[in-house]
């Protein structure tokens, strides 16, 4: 999650097809939301999905059948991996409870289970590894040796592209405001596993490795916060608020993330969470002013 503001400015991750290159992986990584019914038995279906077909599970099926009919038949990456691991989550109280005899050897569709999990789980791993090669300094034509020859500007505008939409789009928009609006569980980001709050810390703890110039507490370089402070002061210190109160709103979040989505609108622990959403249209719109305080102009809708 820490590594989801590279999106959203034409990087490896999620760059469009070319002559010259294949899609980016992005949505084979972390495609949602599920239906989970596409990849395995939910209620009511105990024979539906890939697993309890009579085919058997293979690479080549799973990467077919991934979202070729719907955007939600989602069949490989994070998401996928977590439905086979917690199955559907019907507890109220915590995450799925997948038994653990699904994955027991000799029956068909127990068979084709284990097939499918090793399957995804190498796919991702792959993709993984591409990801991490493209952005290694020393791999020849990678993507950090093209960062490197830029002008430094526009990597901090790609940078600061990426950071204003996933904090608005992603985490504003599409993993809080969307699941609070609906109320319902399926716009859960990790509905299965019931994780969707570590999910949305460790995303804004990208967003402040990338101004602070920190990763896993270690101070890496130079952080954009100190160039803005350096520009304007007060701004410098409006994206240093900003940035804090999102990551407190964050993790202040009520856990599990799913049980704010069915309590109406006066309860504490939805208006903290609305209280989040708000936090993290505010720092979208201090890395906007960022952006331009540097003759940087940046595009996300709604910011």
């Amino acid at each position: 999650m820490q590594t989801e503001i590279f999106r959203f400015n034409d990087a490896p991750i999620d760059a469009p097809a070319t002559s010259a290159r294949a899609e980016g992986p992005e949505s084979r990584i972390n495609a949602w939301p599920v239906n989970e019914a596409a990849i395995d038995y939910v209620r009511g279906r105990p024979g539906s999905g890939l697993v309890n077909s009579p085919e058997p599970a293979t690479e080549q099926l799973i990467l077919d059948r991934n979202q070729s009919t719907d955007e939600s038949d989602v069949t490989t990456g994070w998401h996928a991996i977590e439905f086979l691991l917690w199955g559907q989550d019907e507890n109220l109280l915590g995450p799925g409870q997948r038994p653990a005899k699904d994955f027991e050897p000799g029956d068909l569709s127990r068979e084709n289970r284990r097939a499918f999990l090793r399957i995804v789980s190498r796919i991702l791993v792959r993709d993984l590894d591409y990801l991490a090669d493209v952005w290694r300094r020393d791999s020849p034509g990678s993507y950090a040796q093209q960062l490197l020859a830029m002008d430094p500007l526009e990597v901090i505008g790609r940078a600061l592209q990426g950071a204003t939409s996933l904090v608005s789009i992603e985490l504003a928009g599409e993993r809080l405001a969307v699941a609070l609006d609906s109320g319902s569980q399926e716009d859960e980001h990790s509905c299965f596993s019931d994780t969707t709050h570590l999910d949305l810390l460790h995303d804004v703890l990208g967003v402040s490795n990338f101004l602070e110039g920190r990763y896993e507490g270690e101070r890496t370089g130079a952080g954009l916060l100190e160039l803005i402070a350096w520009k304007s002061p007060s701004l410098g210190k409006r994206l240093a608020t900003a940035l804090a109160t999102a990551q407190l709103e964050a993790a202040n979040l009520h856990v599990p993330f799913d049980q704010i989505l069915q309590l109406s609108s006066d309860r504490p622990e939805r208006r903290q969470a609305e209280r989040t959403v708000t936090a993290m249209h505010e720092l979208a719109l201090a890395l906007k002013a960022s952006a331009e305080s540097l003759g940087l102009h940046i595009v996300v809708p709604g910011v």
